[in-house]
């Protein structure tokens, strides 16, 4: 192909020009766009950690892959890296963090904010990271794009830059991943700030992860309020913004008065939201509820998803019931 600005013959698969150094966008790398496929982003978000969030992505893209036999990626936004290092396993992503620092998340970002050129996507992409002991895949059809502890610094950097586009590095570079996924799966970080404002901005819908206590309610609507104002700010950026696809309870007891209460609070809290337009009309609580169980923290240190720690347990069948709810909701048949 040739380069758009100096018109000198660029190699297949290069993402450079090397005669005028020009970025290559994401659409002009090798493929067309009848090799694209229909791709769905869902970002999962709130302000406040331990809800779940990162449980919720991590079985959620497990289930995509394995039970919907849909290509999937999971890309970790987190600085704690708790997705990566859940489906990784710890020893794997620190020895990656210690040799291969351009392989993460991070890179992405910070090519564009220092203007380097070292984040390739096909080497960043961690193949089918959930694992037998002997390296074989468990789950094929799940790939990583892995976070690391850098990412702390993210925010600092990329405020203090002068990018005009700062609230679309992600979408620029993870469009090439319409060659191969039909799903890709984020887990934010618990703010709202400059790569969770990257991730809304690629997503076609986040999905909300609360507990049903007394604190859901208003974090819920001061949360949406805030998206709407980001999304009002970058509207004429793109033609169609995420959407709130829903709020999914999470850690539930359903033995629990309380919490069966405080779940109809957030359900006047969401109808109020849709009435003033804050949140999309047909953003709805989800059916399914996740409920509290210690299986959760046992998969994690076992470093497998719950489908492939114990399928048959019943908050493993949760999760399952609620990617298959998650996925009409969004219209993936």
């Amino acid at each position: 192909m040739l380069c758009p600005k100096c018109v000198k013959q660029i190699p297949d698969g290069s993402r450079f020009c090397d005669q005028c150094g020009l970025r290559l966008e994401a659409t002009s790398r090798p493929g067309t766009v009848e090799d694209e496929k229909e791709m769905t982003i869902l970002s999962f978000v709130n302000f406040k950690g331990g809800v779940g969030k990162t449980a919720t992505a991590v079985n959620v893209a497990s289930d995509l892959a394995k039970y919907h036999e849909a290509k999937t990626l999971l890309v970790d936004l987190d600085p704690q890296s708790n997705t990566s290092m859940w489906v990784m396993t710890a020893e794997k992503l620190k020895n990656r963090m210690d040799n291969e620092k351009t392989c993460t998340v991070y890179q992405l970002f910070r090519d564009h904010t220092l203007g380097t050129h070292d984040f390739d996507f096909d080497e960043a992409v961690v193949k089918s990271p959930v694992q037998n002991p002997d390296g074989t895949p468990l789950i094929p059809n799940l790939d990583l794009l892995p976070a690391t502890y850098d990412m702390v610094k993210l925010e600092h950097e990329i405020a203090t830059s002068d990018l005009p586009d700062r609230f679309s590095i992600l979408e620029k570079e993870l469009q090439v991943a319409r060659r191969e996924y039909k799903y890709i799966v984020i887990d934010c970080a618990p703010n709202i700030y400059w790569a969770t404002r990257n991730a809304l901005f690629f997503s076609d819908f986040y999905i909300v992860p609360v507990i049903p206590d007394y604190l859901a309610q208003s974090g819920l609507q001061i949360l949406a309020q805030e998206v709407r104002k980001y999304l009002d700010i970058v509207a004429h950026h793109k033609r169609n913004l995420v959407k709130l696809s829903g709020v999914l309870m999470t850690r539930v007891d359903k033995r629990s008065v309380d919490q069966r209460l405080q779940k109809g609070y957030i359900e006047n809290a969401l109808r109020e939201l849709k009435s003033q337009g804050t949140v999309d009309v047909r953003a709805r609580i989800f059916a399914t509820d996740i409920r509290n169980s210690i299986k959760v923290q046992e998969s994690i240190a076992r470093f497998l998803p719950l489908c492939e720690y114990d399928s048959n347990h019943p908050v493993a069948e949760d999760f399952r019931l609620f990617t298959d709810e998650l996925v009409r909701a969004v219209g993936q048949k």
